[in-house]
């Protein structure tokens, strides 16, 4: 009867360790986190603009506005670090920037980095939203593959949430969530 109890308790022992090593891992780390937003941020470049055209024209005739004005100075520190050419038409104020060469290998979007996640901070307690478990991790990164022109100080000065992305300590929170097979950042 020994016999039999012994392979009773190991069979159910196997039992145990196979149903819980099939469990969901579903509890955050700060490593399983880093690795998802590192994977996440991998391929996803950091751009200046979304779907602007060149030549790309400011005007500051009668009733420009301070965006108006903002995008001149932006514009005009492309110009500065030798992204744009401007010709200006004087009896309308309208700036009209082409792409230098230089310029032509970043247009559109002029994109200055992608994300590497240096540490993971903090996050929140992980818990269901619509069918997964979240959790909203807050961490350190730095960008990689910044190039020269996101550099010029004139273009920092007229694009400051770029000028702190690319600083070498910037912050920030992403929501993860997992339904069991690894955390990801939600799409």
């Amino acid at each position: 009867m020994r016999g039999h109890s012994l392979v009773t308790m190991l069979a159910a022992g196997v039992l145990l360790a196979a149903v819980s090593g099939c469990k969901p891992d579903t509890k955050p780390t700060n490593d399983k986190l880093q690795k998802a937003l590192n994977t996440y941020f991998e391929d996803r470049k950091e751009c200046l603009f979304s779907g602007m055209q060149f030549p790309h024209e400011v005007s500051l005739g009668p009733g420009a506005d301070s965006a108006a004005r903002t995008e001149k100075a932006q514009m005009d520190a492309m110009t500065k670090a030798g992204m744009t050419t401007v010709e200006e038409e004087r009896s309308l104020k309208v700036f009209r920037y082409s792409l230098t060469p230089a310029g032509q290998r970043f247009a559109p979007g002029f994109c200055y980095g992608h994300r590497v996640v240096t540490s993971v901070d903090g996050f929140t307690p992980a818990g269901p939203h619509d069918g997964f478990i979240e959790t909203t991790a807050s961490y350190h990164y730095r960008m990689m593959e910044v190039p020269v022109w996101a550099k010029d100080d004139a273009v920092k000065a007229a694009f400051p949430e770029m000028a702190k992305k690319v600083s070498g300590d910037a912050t920030d929170e992403t929501v993860l969530a997992t339904a069991g097979a690894g955390w990801q950042v939600p799409h």
